[in-house]
């Protein structure tokens, strides 16, 4: 179900964190074409991205505008 504007289906305004993370070398898989290379990149990069999405819902968390009744409280008159 979605949280809207109140009881209505219209969503909320909300920041969105947005994060890229630095590329993932596998070039020293070439030529490996077996289920222990890809087990490996598939962990790097699972790795990666907890640690992503960890970054960002600690930026989330430290945003003191993150809430919207918030910001316009803030919002200059």
């Amino acid at each position: 179900m979605v949280r809207g504007v109140g009881l209505t289906g219209i969503p909320r305004p909300e920041p969105l964190y947005l994060w890229f993370g630095e590329p993932i070398d596998t070039t020293r898989f070439a030529g490996q074409d077996d289920d222990t290379a890809a087990r490996a990149v598939r962990d790097e990069v699972k790795q990666s991205v907890m640690a992503g999405i960890q970054f960002l819902r600690d930026e989330r968390d430290k945003d003191p505008d993150r809430d919207l009744a918030r910001r316009l409280l803030r919002r200059p008159q």
